[in-house]
């Protein structure tokens, strides 16, 4: 077996490559030790030929991932182009395993679903308020870390592909009419290599969620590339409750309006279709995390690296003045309405109050009476007769 070139060496002058975790077309993740620190770390390295047009898009999907800040995120906090050192960014290490691996052992129950979709709507409200859309979620981007605190935080991966909505002057990374994603996991417009949009993220939201439930089914399944995209730009897909006529209707239905054919029939936005999952769930949804100001990142020229500065916090920000509802993860439930007291027993209680006022003034009014009597009243004295002489 052929050993691999980069474990065992120092990019960047410091982070020592330990041990291949996952390999891709374009690139690998490595486990590796920060030397200095101690610290572990996921080191992604662009393996595949470098071209001007790949290194600038692999810095974007740096930049987009450090610059958001948001817990349902992957953090990043370096990047690396230094001589002699194939590029590479610096992302924090990750114990648990994709989605995609726990669809492989069985359809998931729908409430854990959603409460995995509510984070990654969690993190595409960030992204999208930050006018990035990703333009590849699926289930092997979406990691499930475990703890002893809390079942699958969810964390997004893989802005190689994200199209910024707002570009101003910088030049396209990618041909109009070209086709970019996973093809199964392609919304129509994408398979029709037309413009994409929030909704775009929205539809592969909805499949993840089908093939969830249904242990590894899609709406629109074909045998080969070509019939595959041709299917989804142009064929019904199959309703959920053929594979899952057991499910929650309410869930169903925001699956079938995620998934549906023309974006103008999708939810509008990321909130909205976290709104719908949390009635499902009859929770209200946790408010979107705030991405933070954009930071510029320290450019250093010497090595040419960029190290992209830490959140400051990786907890969501509260948004004043609401208190912050109950996280998705935890099974709590709490009523969306609470009953107000009566006019009846509102009234009888001022009654009680009004009474007891009084009746304390009363008291005090004659203490002060008898007090004052005992006041007013001529001191006298008794004086003994004096004895007959």
């Amino acid at each position: 077996m052929k050993a691999d070139p980069h474990v065992g060496r120092v990019l960047g002058g410091r982070y020592r490559v330990v041990r291949l975790i996952r390999a891709g077309g374009m690139g690998a993740v490595y486990e590796a030790m920060q030397e200095g620190l101690g610290r572990r770390v996921a080191l992604k390295i662009l393996t595949a030929a470098t071209s001007p047009a790949s290194l600038v898009r692999f810095r974007k999907e740096a930049e987009a991932a450090a610059r958001l800040g948001n817990p349902h995120i992957v953090q990043v906090s370096d990047f690396g182009t230094t001589p002699g050192d194939p590029p590479f960014m610096v992302m924090e290490l990750l114990q648990g395993s994709s989605l995609a691996d726990v669809i492989a052992q069985g359809p998931i129950p729908w409430q854990r679903a959603t409460r995995v979709a509510l984070q990654v709507l969690a993190a595409l409200v960030a992204a999208h308020d930050a006018k990035i859309v990703h333009r590849d979620i699926k289930p092997d981007n979406v990691f499930l870390v475990s703890s002893l605190a809390m079942q699958d935080m969810v964390k997004v991966l893989d802005f190689g592909v994200a199209k910024l909505l707002d570009p101003g002057d910088e030049p396209p990374l990618t041909t109009e009419g070209v086709a970019v994603g996973t093809p199964a996991y392609m919304a129509p417009e994408q398979a029709r290599a037309q413009p994409v949009d929030e909704r775009t993220d929205i539809y592969a939201v909805g499949l993840c969620l089908y093939e969830a439930v249904t242990g590894g089914r899609l709406p629109i399944e074909a045998d080969n590339l070509y019939a595959l995209r041709l299917a989804i730009a142009t064929a019904p897909a199959v309703p959920l409750e053929k594979h899952r006529p057991d499910i929650d209707r309410r869930f169903a239905s925001v699956v079938e309006r995620a998934i549906a054919k023309e974006p103008r029939d999708r939810f509008a936005n990321a909130r909205a279709m976290a709104d719908a999952l949390a009635a499902c769930l009859e929770i209200e949804p946790v408010p979107p995390t705030i991405p933070e100001t954009e930071r510029e990142p320290d450019v250093s020229p010497q090595a040419g690296s960029v190290i992209v500065p830490e959140p400051a916090t990786a907890a969501m920000p509260a948004l004043a003045p609401r208190p912050i509802p109950p996280h998705p993860l935890l099974p709590m439930v709490r009523p969306r309405y609470q009953r107000p007291a009566s006019t009846e027993s509102q009234t009888t209680r001022l009654i009680l109050i009004a009474a007891a006022i009084g009746l304390a003034l009363a008291l005090l009014l004659a203490f002060i009476r008898v007090m004052a009597s005992r006041a007013g009243a001529p001191q006298t004295s008794e004086i003994p007769d004096a004895p007959a002489p």
